[in-house]
């Protein structure tokens, strides 16, 4: 059976989640406590390696934020678009970069301007 060390939340869903160089980098998401009918909305950053099957903190984003993408540009940096941020009810029309090299969220945000 497969097994991983690490703590992270049971029943974690709804993360930007991006493969990058040998490891899977792992952003916000929600817990669904099983006592209770609220979500919880989550702001870890995780690193998932794959060669140990060990996740490692990595620190928080600024805000909790669930149900966006990350995208991986092939060298340095992900990208996480968009998302909920369910303890202020709002959708997020923002860009943040991971940089990859130095396992941290950049400063920089890019604001997206919606078509809708």
């Amino acid at each position: 059976p497969f097994s991983a060390t690490g703590n992270v939340a049971k029943g974690w869903r709804g993360t930007y989640c991006s493969y990058a160089q040998d490891s899977l980098y792992v952003f916000g998401g929600i817990y669904y406590p099983p006592s209770s009918k609220d979500n919880v909305y989550l702001n870890g950053v995780y690193k998932y390696e794959i060669a140990t099957r060990a996740f490692v903190s990595l620190g928080t984003l600024p805000t909790p934020q669930a149900r966006g993408m990350a995208v991986y540009d092939g060298l340095n940096y992900i990208y996480l678009v968009g998302g909920y941020n369910g303890e202020t009810d709002e959708y997020l029309n923002a860009i943040r970069i991971f940089d990859v090299s130095v396992e941290q969220l950049l400063d920089e945000t890019i604001t997206a301007v919606s078509p809708f």
